[in-house]
């Protein structure tokens, strides 16, 4: 399978929307953008098409992670986590 053919199948709106909905169960929190699930899903099919063009077209980057740390339950000390955006987390 070459190059364009792997990126047209990930770039596909059904891939994409299968994505999405992974993504959906996992109630995960907003990204460095500041955009929560439940705003990418309200205009979901704009965003979804923006997303698969990128892909498409080589366009496509990341966002910077969100960084931030939480105290570790059982020992002292805190672990850092790095969450990525809505849009990339699909």
């Amino acid at each position: 399978m070459s190059e364009s053919n792997l990126i047209e199948q990930i770039a596909a709106f059904p891939t994409l929307k299968q994505a999405w909905l992974r993504v959906l169960e996992n109630h995960g929190c907003r990204g460095a953008d500041g955009i929560t699930i439940n705003r990418f899903g309200s205009s979901l099919k704009s965003n979804l098409n923006k997303l698969s063009s990128s892909l498409k077209t080589g366009k496509y980057h990341p966002y910077p992670l969100m960084r931030f740390s939480i105290p570790k339950r059982k020992t002292k000390g805190e672990r850092f986590l790095s969450v990525p955006t809505v849009r990339d987390r699909i």
